[in-house]
C-alpha cells in the first residue's frame, strides 16, 4: 500500500491525520533514533474529519519513554 491507497482509505471513513491537518508546515517529530542520530515522525493520530473542529489543542511534547526500538 502506498500513501496515495492510505489516505484514500482514510478518507473513505472519514478520518485524517489531526496534527498533520492543523499543523501542515510542522516540523516537529516523535521519534529519535539514537543509532542512526535522526528524527523522524512515526505517530499519527487519527481522527474523524466532522469532529475535528471540536479540538482545542493539539501538540506533541516530549517523553523519554517509548514503546519504539
Amino acid at each position: 500500500m502506498d500513501i496515495q491507497d492510505l489516505n484514500s482509505a482514510l478518507d473513505q471513513v472519514d478520518l485524517v491525520d489531526v496534527y498533520k491537518t492543523l499543523y501542515p508546515k510542522s516540523t516537529e517529530h516523535t521519534f529519535f533514533s539514537v543509532t542512526h542520530g535522526t528524527y523522524s515522525k512515526i505517530d499519527h493520530i487519527f481522527g474523524s474529519k466532522t469532529l475535528l473542529s471540536k479540538g482545542k489543542i493539539t501538540e506533541i511534547i516530549t517523553n523519554n519513554l517509548s514503546d519504539h526500538i
